[in-house]
């Protein structure tokens, strides 16, 4: 069986004031002090039970200034927010937002298809470059043969030519 929201309203609003009374025992709790039993009104019992409740104040108006800041933090980040949503919609309707929302969207979409174009064509560029440092080894070892052969046949001609005068 599902209940109306009526219903479940009614429902959380009846958790929500059982959760805060269970708040307040807690903070009732807290606050409760135990005495010591003072079997004589000594000066040193009376100066004791001074210091103590001195100590108990001081903790109690440090937890208050705590409880303060926390207090103005929250009430400071509040106040931004609503600021915030107020000048939003001051600017902006709903429509526009959504508009935008949805440009910004689509501009998102565009760099990152765009970003993985380049990725692709810089891992290309990078295979190519290896591939040209790879010729340009090859080449100059071709290189380094032909200039061998080179003065190989012009050492053959030269012994052939010399050859020739050896002979006369």
């Amino acid at each position: 069986m599902t209940l109306t929201n009526k219903e479940q309203k009614i429902i959380d609003t009846h958790r929500e004031i059982l959760w805060l009374k269970r708040q307040i025992e807690e903070y009732e709790d807290e606050d409760k002090i135990e005495l010591p039993e003072v079997s004589e009104e000594t000066e040193e019992n009376i100066k004791n039970g001074i210091d103590m409740y001195s100590n108990h104040i001081n903790s109690m108006r440090v937890q208050i200034e705590i409880a303060t800041l926390r207090n103005k933090n929250q009430e400071a980040i509040l106040k931004a927010l609503f600021e915030r949503c107020f000048l939003r919609n001051a600017l902006f309707s709903d429509k526009e937002v959504k508009k935008y929302i949805n440009q910004r969207d689509k501009f998102v979409n565009k760099f990152m298809a765009l970003y993985l174009t380049l990725k692709e064509n810089t891992s290309e560029l990078t295979k190519l470059q290896m591939e040209s440092m790879q010729l340009h080894t090859e080449n100059q070892e071709r290189s380094r043969k032909v200039l061998e052969l080179k003065r190989e046949i012009d050492d053959i001609i030269m012994t052939g030519n010399t050859k020739g005068l050896h002979q006369s």
